[in-house]
């Protein structure tokens, strides 16, 4: 079995990609530690937010000039990963 930590596909991600990442071993295994997805337009906030909850370990994820990401989430699942990191509440829904 693979496992990954780190993912990078800039330019050319889609939410079909990051949805099946968000379902893998690694992600919902706690291995998968940083995700680049900057300049990816066909990534949307369904796909991203699936992997952040998915991915226990997920401490950063890359989304500068994703078109299809909300400013909203594009500003707050930064927060939540540092305060899912530092072991505070956080709310459900990233």
């Amino acid at each position: 079995t693979v496992s990954l930590e780190m993912f990078s596909l800039r330019y050319c991600a889609s939410d079909a990609v990051i949805m099946a990442l968000a379902e893998s071993e690694s992600a919902c295994g706690g291995q998968l530690c940083l995700v680049d997805i900057a300049f990816s337009t066909k990534v949307t906030d369904v796909s991203v937010k699936l992997l952040v909850r998915n991915s226990p370990a997920l401490e950063r994820i890359n989304m500068r000039g994703c078109k299809g990401i909300s400013g909203e989430c594009y500003n707050n699942i930064p927060i939540y990963l540092e305060r899912r990191r530092r072991g505070e509440t956080v709310p459900e829904e990233a």
